[in-house]
């Protein structure tokens, strides 16, 4: 269970690697290599299996995994995503189900226990269940912060990749 990231190093002669890191900062370089590049992340979970992912440029697309079921949580409230996306993330992407009974909107995310402009308000009409893509900037690695408007709403939500 342990987040490797991607490095592309190299000599100042033109040399060139690969190197998996467990550090997103300094990762420990092999002799004679002085130079590296970020690349991003990949999960080696607890089974000792790297996760099934695709990465184009800052883009990462994953197997959608449910981080919350059935959340009911009226003021917000953390989900921890250090098994879904690296520490090096800025942006988490997926898809949130939601089921209102009562009320005039199903659930809301934010990045920070404050929230501000870019955080998504999610809605739909009472006595419906709706599925959208989640698309939630990060602020505290790893974190969002989601809240339903009361006991006859809950939500469930899946990330299916993230932005570096």
């Amino acid at each position: 269970s342990t987040w490797y990231h991607i490095w592309e190093i190299a000599k100042a002669d033109g040399t060139k690697a690969g190197l998996l890191s467990t550090s997103a900062t300094s990762p420990t370089m092999p002799s004679g290599y002085t130079y590296k590049a970020y690349l991003g992340a990949v999960y080696n979970n607890s089974s000792n299996n790297f996760i099934t992912m695709r990465q184009i440029d800052n883009k990462v697309v994953t197997m959608l995994e449910q981080v919350l079921i059935g959340g009911t949580a009226i003021s917000w409230t953390a989900i921890d995503l250090a098994n879904f996306i690296p520490p090096t993330a800025k942006k988490v992407t997926g898809v949130t189900d939601a089921v209102n009974i009562a009320s005039s909107y199903s659930h809301a995310f934010t990045s920070s226990l404050n929230p501000r402009i870019g955080d998504v308000f999610l809605t739909c009409p009472p006595g419906i269940f709706v599925s959208m893509p989640l698309s939630q900037v990060i602020l505290t690695p790893q974190t969002i912060f989601y809240k339903v408007p009361n006991s006859s709403t809950y939500c469930t939500v899946s990330v299916s990749g993230w932005e570096y």
